[in-house]
């Protein structure tokens, strides 16, 4: 769906600076407080290591979140990524920690969504 208005593409603009730059931040955390995450990982029942893949997956679809051309691309990655959140959340009983995930999904769907007419495409 295009954004024709000038207010629509500012509101998306809006919308991305938000949600790429928590998904930035989110992700640069799982290295810089690493043993912090790779603790909780393991508590999860996760390799510890993920947490890097994680924090790494996260930093590449919020960065490209603020490039049109990969926006759609990025933004399915980061809400795929989310849906694993909000999962192990739910499942290791910790359900209420899940709703910046969730807003996460939705923010990240709606970028998805917008952006989809400009995204990359082979040929």
């Amino acid at each position: 769906m295009a954004v024709n208005s000038t207010v629509g593409k500012v509101l998306v603009w809006i919308l991305t600076i938000g949600a790429g730059g928590a998904m930035l931040l989110a992700g640069s955390q799982k290295f810089s407080q690493s043993d912090m995450w790779m603790e909780l990982f393991a508590g999860w029942g996760y390799p510890a290591v993920l947490a890097y893949v994680v924090g790494a997956l996260e930093m590449v679809g919020g960065a490209a979140a603020f490039i049109p051309k990969f926006a759609t691309y990025g933004s399915v990655l980061v809400v795929l990524i989310m849906c694993g959140a909000v999962f192990t959340m739910v499942t290791s009983g910790t359900a209420p920690s899940s709703l910046p995930a969730g807003v996460s999904i939705l923010c990240f769907s709606i970028i998805a969504y917008v952006r989809l007419g400009e995204r990359w495409t082979l040929g």
